[in-house]
C-alpha cells in the first residue's frame, strides 16, 4: 500500500503527530508495519518544516551534507506539536528504530520519502513581489499547484516510492488575497474557492488505486492560517482505505466533511471541532 501526504503549512506534520503521539503512535506504527518505506530526495531544498517532520519520527535531521545531528524539539515545535514528544525522539525508542534502524543516513534514506520539488511560495512570490489580485492569484497558482502534483506523482511511481511528502509554506498562496498585508498575515480568504479547489486534489488522489492516506491541514481562523507555531491549528486526517461514510469510528478533515455536505467552518475552535467530532461518533446527525 502506498501513501500520498499533502502537508499544506509550515508545521503540517505536527498534525501526524498529534494524531498518533496521543494514540501510542498505535496508527502510524500500522502503517509502517505494513512496509511502507522510501528514499529521500532533495534533503538540502527541504523548507524546515519538512526537516522538523523528518525529525520527530527519526531522531535526525536531514541537512546539506546528508544528516545532521540528533535534536530535540525547539520550543516552537513543541508549541505547534500542542504536547512535548521526548518519547518519540528517545533515540532508544524501540518503535523508532524499528524504522530507521541505526545506520544514521542510510537508514532515514531508505525509510522516509519527501518528493520534489518542494515550494515556499510566500517568500518567493514576497521576493519577486508578485501578489496579483485574490482570484488572479488563486486561479495562477491552481495551475502551478497541479503541474507539481503530477509531477511528484510521477516521480513517486518512478522511485516506487511508499511515503511522498509535497511541502507547502501554510497553504497561503490558495488563502490570501493579501491585499496590502505585511508580514504574511492579513487579507481575504476565499476559503469557498480554496476548499473546491482540494476538493478537486483529493478526487485526484482517490483515482490512484495505490494512494490511500490524503492529509489536509486547515487554518482555524480564516486571518490566521495555522502553522505559525502557535498550535492552534486543526491537525486532522481523513483514512480513504475504509468507508468515507464511515463517521462513526475514526477523525476526517474538515474538508472531507465539507465534501460529504458537512458544513464546518474552518476557523472553528478545536474545542468546538472536537465536539462535533464526540457527536458523530456518538452517532448523532442533523445537528450542524
Amino acid at each position: 500500500m502506498k501513501v500520498f501526504l499533502l502537508a499544506l503549512d509550515d508545521f503540517g506534520y505536527g498534525f501526524l503527530v498529534r494524531w498518533t503521539g496521543e494514540r501510542g503512535l498505535s496508527n502510524f506504527s500500522r502503517l509502517f508495519e505494513k512496509g511502507m518505506w522510501g528514499v529521500v530526495l532533495n534533503a538540502e531544498e527541504m523548507p524546515s518544516a519538512a526537516k522538523s517532520w523528518a525529525s520527530v519520527f527519526t531522531g535526525v535531521r536531514p541537512g546539506r551534507h546528508g544528516v545532521e545531528r540528533f535534536h530535540s524539539p525547539t520550543k516552537v515545535e513543541r508549541r505547534a506539536l500542542g504536547f512535548n514528544p521526548p518519547e518519540i525522539l528517545n533515540p532508544d525508542h524501540p518503535f523508532l528504530w524499528s524504522i530507521v534502524g541505526r545506520n544514521g543516513k542510510r537508514a532515514i534514506c531508505r525509510h522516509l520519502t519527501f518528493l520534489g520539488p518542494t515550494m515556499d511560495y510566500n517568500r518567493e512570490m514576497e521576493r519577486e513581489h508578485r501578489f496579483p489580485p485574490g482570484s488572479e492569484r488563486i486561479g495562477r497558482n491552481r495551475e502551478e499547484l497541479w503541474k507539481i502534483l503530477e509531477e511528484t506523482r510521477g516521480e513517486a511511481e518512478r522511485k516506487k516510492a511508499d511515503l511522498a511528502v509535497l511541502q507547502f509554506q501554510q497553504g497561503e498562496p490558495l488563502t490570501h488575497k493579501r491585499a496590502g498585508a505585511k508580514n504574511g498575515g492579513g487579507g481575504d480568504h476565499p476559503i469557498g474557492e480554496w476548499m473546491r479547489f482540494y476538493d478537486n486534489v483529493v478526487g485526484r488522489l482517490l483515482e490512484l488505486e495505490n494512494y490511500r492516506l490524503v492529509v489536509v491541514s486547515i487554518p482555524e481562523r480564516p486571518e490566521e492560517p495555522a502553522g505559525r507555531g502557535d498550535g492552534r491549528g486543526v491537525f486532522l486526517c481523513e483514512d480513504v482505505l475504509n468507508d468515507r461514510q464511515d463517521l462513526g469510528i475514526r477523525d476526517v478533515s474538515p474538508l472531507i466533511l465539507w465534501m460529504l455536505g458537512i458544513s464546518i467552518p474552518a476557523y472553528m475552535r478545536k474545542e468546538k471541532v472536537a465536539e462535533i467530532y464526540r457527536r458523530i461518533r456518538a452517532g448523532e446527525r442533523g445537528f450542524l
